[in-house]
């Protein structure tokens, strides 16, 4: 009586899979910017710029409530010029908001 080969295959086979899902990204990452060094310095040169202007236009999260929740704060759905436009659209608008409401509550 031993493991059916089906089974030791298939656990094998998932092992395997789960395997590659978790070890896969790091190893292709560094494996890209090996081959492509000079293009992987640019595109981390930009991201680092990109980055620095979403940090400085970000709103600021103490405005959030229930009714003006903070919109996408990393700038993680922006992936084009456009959709960078209407981030920045939605962080003044939220900003907006959230001093109107300070300023209202100022007044009283």
């Amino acid at each position: 009586m031993g493991l059916d080969p089906l089974v030791v295959f298939g656990g094998a086979t998932m092992f395997c899979g789960l395997l590659g899902f978790v070890v896969g990204p790091s190893v292709g990452r560094v494996w890209y910017k090996i081959a492509n060094a000079e293009l992987a310095r640019s595109l981390d040169a930009k991201e680092a710029v990109f980055f620095k202007h979403v940090k400085a236009n970000r709103s600021d999260p103490n405005f959030s409530s229930a009714s003006n929740p903070l919109p996408d704060f990393y700038g993680e759905k922006i992936n084009s010029l456009s959709a960078y436009r209407r981030w920045l659209r939605k962080q003044r608008e939220h900003e907006r908001k959230g001093t109107f409401k300070l300023g209202a509550a100022k007044k009283k």
